[in-house]
């Protein structure tokens, strides 16, 4: 599960360091480039080595949900703003690694059960999606956007916004508070802080990006 997360962080180009005790998986984390502590992450002062104070965020993979519980308690008390993934193998340990403090808790075995069933059912749509999300060399890209107040796309219902002619990007839904809404409608009006989940190709998301982020100083209009 590790080398996964790191792969995919490295695709992404985000600065991260991992923390491990196996002398085999650093050597071989080393050899790739990667930064490393070869210690225990449950202790403080390791945490601490590693930045956790200002870290935006923390994937905890232990293979004892103790341990992530113990680890997510630990990171929530240095750095409280820090947003926490957390694996729970067992069932009963989601409710307490997010009362430690976990944003989110993935359980490998629920995930692989779903996934198995859902590729009996629907097998041409998850291979859709698993080539989507997880193939490197495809050039479409799935992306989180927040509007800031200074966009353009503010006030604009998706159609007035014409960011499929735009861009390029489909937006296939929109995160506002603490709801998701899917497949939004033409008419839907985009608003300060909405978060943008959209498919497009690297280039076009960039011109998304523009649109949705609109940094002051910077004038972007739409056209």
């Amino acid at each position: 599960m590790g080398r996964h997360v790191i792969c995919r962080l490295m695709t992404e180009k985000v600065p991260f360091v991992v923390i491990d005790r196996n002398e085999e998986v650093i050597r071989n984390l080393q050899e790739d480039g990667v930064l490393v502590i070869n210690n225990d992450a449950t202790k403080d002062e390791v945490l601490l080595e590693a930045g956790i104070n200002t870290a935006k965020g923390l994937i905890t993979a232990l293979p004892g949900d103790a341990e992530n519980v113990f680890v997510t308690l630990t990171a929530k008390e240095l750095n409280p703003d820090i947003r926490i993934v957390a694996r729970g193998d067992i069932a009963e340990s989601k409710s307490k690694l997010i009362r430690a403090g976990a944003d989110k808790v993935i359980s490998p075995s629920v995930i692989g059960g779903r996934r198995m069933a859902i590729s009996i059912l629907k097998p041409v749509s998850v291979d859709f999606v698993e080539t989507l999300i997880h193939k490197e060399e495809l050039e479409f890209e799935i992306e989180e956007l927040v509007t800031s107040e200074n966009s353009p796309l503010i006030g604009q219902t998706l159609k007035d916004s014409r960011l499929k002619q735009l861009t390029g990007t489909m937006i296939v839904a929109i995160k506002r508070n603490e709801d998701i809404i899917t497949n939004p409608g033409a008419q839907e009006v985009i608003l300060k802080g909405d978060l943008l989940i959209a498919i497009g190709t690297r280039s076009q998301l960039a011109e998304l990006e523009k649109l949705a982020s609109a940094k002051e100083g910077k004038n972007y209009e739409l056209q």
